[in-house]
């Protein structure tokens, strides 16, 4: 618990920056709009409660996606809370405005050097007020572009997951020998995934009836006690040569990996962790299945 605390506290100082970063880009854009749209004094009130209701709403949306991590602290729910979902989304918010308003920045700093040395601009003011003047046109387009982005993700979270089909050929297999393994990775079962969203996956892996089975890691967000109920569908996964598991990193970002192993191997699904089995099909083929547990991705 200590070291998660210490991740959630270093995890948060991090994002005060980001979230400093992206309040002065949208606040001079706020700024930049009122000053092109100025009302006598009085009808002041006009020009204030709207600037003033943006810039709430933007503290309001930073604050929620800070808090985002906080759920992987708490006890969890068989079902995703609406609470969570609403962090979680102004957490790939967040993200996203962060790093397309770096983007853009770099964008206006290589223009303002290329209008200097082409004498296109002149000293006065310099790159500051070069940048300000587009700031109300680069927020309104990272906006779009962030709005956009997470909308599609979303509308995937939000359907039912697809079965794509990859084939690869094989000279050590006999003709007509044929293994159909079904790959499941980067579950993350936790706050934002619950039982009735596994409980979809597994319908669907299961009604394609694979031969083998391969979970790839970053199975779930936090403990087997807080997570344990919203991943019981797994225990279901049923295909001929049987269901494997090998992890990747967010297991070892909650505590001991070993209470997932216990859980998975109580469902009959072999762990295989940094090993490798040798399976013999039933057409006589042999097949070695190589498990590496990879600690980085």
């Amino acid at each position: 618990m200590a070291s998660r605390v210490h991740t959630l506290f270093n995890l948060e100082l991090i994002m005060c920056v980001g979230s400093y970063y992206i309040y002065q880009r949208y606040k001079a854009a706020i700024v930049s709009y009122n000053e092109g749209h100025h009302r006598p004094l009085n009808r002041r009130w006009t020009q204030i409660c709207p600037a003033d209701v943006l810039k709430g709403a933007l503290l309001i949306f930073l604050a929620c996606g800070q808090s985002a991590f906080a759920f992987y602290m708490v006890r969890g729910q068989t079902e995703v809370s609406t609470a969570a979902l609403l962090c979680l989304i102004c957490l790939a918010g967040y993200l996203h405005l962060f790093i397309l308003l770096l983007f853009s920045d770099l964008v206006l700093f290589i223009s303002y050097f290329f209008a200097k040395v082409t004498g296109k601009i002149e000293e006065e003011g310099g790159m500051s007020s070069f940048c300000e003047k587009y700031r109300l046109s680069q927020v309104l387009l990272v906006t779009i572009v962030a709005v956009s982005l997470i909308s599609v993700g979303l509308y995937r979270t939000f359907t039912p997951p697809s079965v794509v089909d990859e084939t690869f050929k094989t000279t050590k297999f006999k003709p007509g020998s044929e293994l159909q393994i079904a790959l499941l990775s980067d579950l993350h079962i936790g706050p934002s995934v619950g039982r009735k969203r596994v409980q979809t996956i597994v319908d669907v892996v299961n009604s394609i009836n694979p031969d083998i089975i391969a979970i790839s890691g970053d199975l779930a967000d936090g403990y087997v006690k807080d997570l344990g109920e919203a991943a019981k569908p797994l225990c279901e996964l049923r295909s001929k040569y049987g269901v494997y598991f090998a992890t990747g990193n967010h297991e070892y970002y909650h505590g001991n990996v070993e209470e997932w192993f216990t859980f998975l191997r109580g469902c009959n699904i072999k762990v295989l962790h940094n090993e490798n089995f040798r399976l013999t099909t039933g057409k006589g083929e042999s097949v070695c299945e190589l498990f590496i547990d990879d600690l980085t991705r």
